[in-house]
């Protein structure tokens, strides 16, 4: 008889981009997605599976803690590249400053019969790094087509892609100057 094991393979912490080793620092105040990768012994999924996410900074459980995320399948090969393989969970805008103690477990109320607990569980340290404002003024272009006059041109591209692309936070800004 094969008894059902699972098991937290690895997380990711994003804002965006990310390595697999979670390389790329993350930075204070900047909205932050997890992604646990779970996986199980068995050939089938194991079905109606969550996870709670608790984080405490200096000892202290933060506000939104824990987070219970769930229920879903658990597969034997989660893979990075199939979203729907991992549990995935925005994390709470008070999570996202200074040093962040994340403990994560599955089935946490052992629903699930198991022959080994003691993989269940994994704990990491988040470090959100403060970074500079970033101070972007755009400056209209008037566009002409065939002269003919198509108006000035529009920047809200601009601040969509410099979010993607730029380590900054975000933050409320006038309508021609950005500030992140």
């Amino acid at each position: 008889m094969v008894y059902t094991d699972l098991a937290i393979s690895s997380l990711e912490i994003t804002q965006a981009v990310q390595t697999a080793d979670n390389s790329v620092p993350l930075v204070a105040g900047r909205p932050t997605v997890i992604r646990v990768y779970p996986h199980t012994n068995t050939i089938e999924p194991v079905n109606n599976v969550t996870i709670v996410i608790s984080a405490t900074r200096s000892g202290v459980a933060l506000a939104g803690s824990p987070l219970t995320v769930g229920p879903t399948s658990v597969l034997t090969n989660p893979g990075r590249s199939d979203i729907n393989s991992s549990f995935n969970a925005r994390l709470p805008s008070d999570w996202l400053s200074g040093a962040v103690t994340l403990q994560v477990a599955i089935d946490p109320a052992n629903s699930i019969e198991e022959k080994d607990e003691s993989n269940n569980a994994n704990t990491t340290i988040l470090t959100f790094n403060s970074v500079p404002d970033l101070n972007v003024t755009v400056v209209p272009i008037d566009h002409y087509v065939d002269r003919d006059y198509i108006g000035p041109s529009t920047y809200g591209y601009i601040q969509s892609m410099l979010m993607k692309t730029y380590p900054s936070r975000r933050s409320t800004s006038p309508t021609t100057t950005f500030l992140f």
